[in-house]
């Protein structure tokens, strides 16, 4: 059975990540190509570390910054790239698209419409909100309504998406998975020698993923107790600057690290010098940080919003957008069982994603 991928990579997130993840646990029978909308230098890099056969449609990268406006704009250069896309699907007799995201989506509504053959299955990224427009809704729900198989990462977000647009059929769950790297050689947990609670956070320095609330918190902390906690912050992003420059201002330097951009090969190891996982996000499909630091047992600290109460369950502490402070000192207080964790996190690895998706792919057949 022949699939083929189609993504419109802007860095490499979630949807990116998945598809490495899933391309590189083979099944018997299943052969993958992903068709690449732009160019993605990390994307491309991570895919010929896997040996997975691609195509580069436009040599053009969206960049971090691309707003969904530059993406409908960009689409209509991209009508004349579906006839080269169907031909690459007929010379390598492909029998099911696999689309990711919003502009693969319209790539394959208009592929559908030429080679009505085809068989198709969209996975949902994000966290899709109705649009102000009824007449954009209408066009999205006609879109979903024209694919065979519609899932996305999150029950959060199915919710989301059956809720928004009138469906003939309905979204259904299949979660995100971590790499596979993930799930073995694991380190052995080592009794603290010192005083310290060293709290991680992987995320881009944007407002969404709320690194501010995380200096106010510590500093309403140490104002209060003489907790000896360390942040370790891995990351780059516009809001870097600001936040080194509050953490300064509020005489907290030796409480934060800043690492900038980890490579990923690097990830693993930086989780397991760390004791807790920190995630102050609220625009999340899925939470794939958290997952990765709950794989190595770290109990997670997050708002208490649908999508962590989700994937966290009771590993860690969830709390209201104002008691970070109240969260970082209550997880500390609390004894978890880092196997627990660890056995917990197992249902997100590639094999379990994959055997669901391969199911979908033989169901269409």
């Amino acid at each position: 059975m022949k699939i083929m991928h189609i993504i419109a990579p802007v860095s490499f997130g979630g949807g990116e990540s998945l598809l490495v993840n899933l391309i590189n646990e083979k099944v018997i029978g299943i052969d993958e190509s992903i068709v690449l909308l732009y160019k993605s230098e990390k994307f491309i890099f991570k895919l010929k570390e896997i040996r997975a056969r691609y195509y580069v449609i436009k040599d053009k990268e969206l960049g971090d910054n691309i707003t969904k406006k530059d993406i409908i704009k960009d689409l209509f250069l991209l009508f004349y790239d579906v006839f080269k896309i169907n031909k690459i699907i007929k010379n390598g007799q492909y029998k099911v698209l696999h689309l990711h995201g919003f502009s693969a989506s319209i790539v394959g509504y208009i592929i559908k419409k030429i080679n009505n053959s085809i068989k198709i299955i969209y996975t949902h990224h994000g966290i899709k909100q109705k649009s102000k427009f009824k007449i954009i809704n209408n066009i999205q729900s006609k879109i979903y309504n024209s694919f065979d198989e519609l899932t996305s990462v999150s029950q959060f977000s199915v919710d989301t998406l059956n809720k928004n647009f009138n469906l003939k059929k309905k979204f259904i769950k299949i979660h995100n998975c971590i790499a596979k790297d993930f799930f073995y050689d694991y380190k052995s947990f080592q009794k603290k020698k010192n005083n310290i609670y060293k709290f991680l956070y992987i995320a881009r320095f944007i407002k969404s993923k709320n690194h501010l609330d995380i200096v106010l918190a510590l500093k309403k902390l140490n104002d209060e107790l003489s907790l000896n906690i360390e942040v370790v912050l891995a990351g780059n992003g516009p809001e870097l600057k600001k936040i080194k420059a509050i953490v300064k201002e509020k005489e907290l330097e030796n409480n934060f690290v800043f690492l900038g951009s980890v490579n990923y090969s690097e990830i693993k190891d930086l989780i397991n010098s760390c004791d807790y996982c920190i995630f102050p996000s609220i625009h999340e499909a899925f939470g794939l940080g958290a997952v990765e630091c709950m794989s190595q047992g770290l109990p997670v600290l997050a708002y208490d919003i649908p999508i962590m109460n989700e994937i966290i369950k009771g590993n860690g502490i969830l709390v209201c957008k104002n008691e970070l402070a109240f969260g970082l000192k209550k997880i500390i207080e609390i004894e978890f069982k880092k196997s627990e964790i660890i056995d917990y996190t197992k249902q997100f690895s590639p094999s379990k994603i994959k055997e669901q998706y391969s199911l979908l792919y033989k169901g269409l057949i």
